[in-house]
């Protein structure tokens, strides 16, 4: 039950804060969003950006996460999560979730139930399906959801990689999130644990 409210508390926490990137509509709410937002120093993560190649290296306790991303992904600073990109209204996150003990087949399915109660008017897309991410084995879900009067259409795959659990996910609103599947096909395609 600790390990639900954890996750609830995180997904909830990503959603706000990617709900909130995607309202930017002037320079005033953008300059507020920034000042949101909290350099990782502080946190002890030894972080790289560097936004002139737009690839980002993290370096966990577990992991090293590199990704270079399609054409017009730009790299944001979350507190938080480790790597996170935004295209338009489309994003997309990788965030450490920590040791949890479980297999991923019983972290997709705590993560779906508590999805309920963050999200209204869930409707998933299929089943939770095995795939590969670097060699690792992963899995993936896709639903549409409604969070703070936002409906937005994710795709989520957790993998493990240096005994952690990552969450990577992929969402834009869902008369978008098709046009996206090449880019986010490379993006799993091209992300690196090491």
């Amino acid at each position: 039950m600790h390990v639900r409210k954890i996750f609830v508390i995180a997904i909830s926490l990503v959603l706000i804060v990617m709900l909130c990137s995607c309202a930017k509509k002037d320079n005033n709410t953008k300059q507020s969003l920034e000042n949101q937002l909290v350099s990782n120093e502080t946190s002890g993560d030894s972080k790289l950006l560097d936004k002139s190649e737009s690839k980002t290296t993290v370096q966990q306790q577990a992991a090293v996460i590199e990704i270079d991303p399609p054409n017009g992904w730009e790299p944001e600073e979350i507190r938080g999560i480790d790597v996170s990109y935004r295209k338009g209204m489309a994003s997309f996150t990788v965030k450490n979730e920590g040791s949890l003990g479980k297999t991923l087949d019983e972290i997709t399915t705590e993560v779906k139930e508590a999805f309920e109660g963050v999200f209204s008017d869930v409707k998933y897309e299929g089943d939770t399906t095995n795939i590969t991410v670097d060699g690792k084995d992963a899995r993936q879900f896709v639903f549409t959801g409604t969070a703070y009067g936002t409906k937005m259409k994710y795709k989520y795959v957790y993998l493990i990689a240096g005994e952690k659990v990552y969450a990577i996910t992929l969402g834009a609103p869902p008369d978008t999130f098709d046009t996206l599947t090449e880019d986010f096909e490379k993006i799993l395609k091209d992300i690196r644990f090491k």
